[in-house]
């Protein structure tokens, strides 16, 4: 399964589904990759591959998981600044 959606205003995120969710009793498993892009511009890889993530860790007590990779964060960040950008001011003496 894959789609684009608009998740902010002038953010477009192109996700899929690697894999069937893994849905019982214990466990809501659901790995999704996805790539953050300007609405009307073209989707741009970053030139590293996105690294394989875990859908959960064993180790850890919590019933709540999330993995996010620096692919994602970097994509978002830099669609975010193409998008809004970062206006800022300092006050001179």
């Amino acid at each position: 399964m894959d789609g684009k959606t608009e998740v902010l205003e002038g953010i477009m995120m192109d996700w899929s589904l690697p894999s069937t969710p893994k849905i019982d009793s214990e466990t809501l498993g659901l790995a999704m990759k996805g790539l953050f892009f300007k609405k009307d511009g073209e989707e741009v890889e970053p030139p590293v591959n996105p690294p394989e993530m875990p859908m959960h860790d064993d180790t850890e007590a919590a019933k709540l998981q999330v993995f996010m990779s620096n692919y994602l964060a970097d994509s978002l960040c830099k669609t975010f600044l193409d998008v809004h950008g970062l206006e800022g001011w300092t006050m001179s003496k």
